[in-house]
């Protein structure tokens, strides 16, 4: 049984190793919902390689990501979680596809909020995921530098 930030896990983590064809993969968020909104841009490669993909995601964050291009079904935290094969965290997704800089998914858009209910709808739902953004990490986050040059 594997134990992530006070969670148990009976079903296999999946980090690219198995096939995933036909079988079902629990993605979770273990990360802030800005990480959530990146990450979810691998969803559609899960889908290309046969995954029946389920979505465990924050509430602000449920009616924009359900729309994502590969998700059978999207559950907010806390709900009762639908049979899966395994689980991955949703910031293991570049791991599990080994992913370089070249090849990130950079497909655009990744996200649509869609024709729901106009402009007015649209407009909520942009509004609500803000909120969730803004009060979902610290007000001056901790950045650090990157660089791409070798280690020492």
């Amino acid at each position: 049984m594997l134990h992530l930030r006070g969670r148990s896990w009976s079903q296999p983590l999946w980090l690219g190793a198995e096939p995933i064809a036909g079988k079902t993969l629990l993605l979770h968020n273990d990360q802030g919902l800005g990480d959530a909104i990146q990450f979810c841009r691998y969803i559609p490669l899960l889908a290309e390689r046969g995954a029946r993909v389920i979505l465990e995601i924050d509430r602000p964050l449920k009616e924009l990501l359900s729309g994502v291009v590969g998700i059978m079904q999207c559950v907010v935290k806390g709900e009762t979680l639908p049979d899966h094969d395994f689980h991955c965290p949703l910031a293991s997704l570049p791991l599990a596809f080994d992913t370089m800089p070249d090849t990130i998914p950079s497909s655009v858009p990744y996200l649509s909020i869609g024709q729901r209910g106009g402009g007015t709808g649209r407009r909520a739902l942009v509004q609500r995921a803000s909120r969730g953004l803004e009060s979902s990490g610290p007000a001056t986050p901790n950045i650090r530098t990157i660089t791409t040059g070798p280690c020492p």
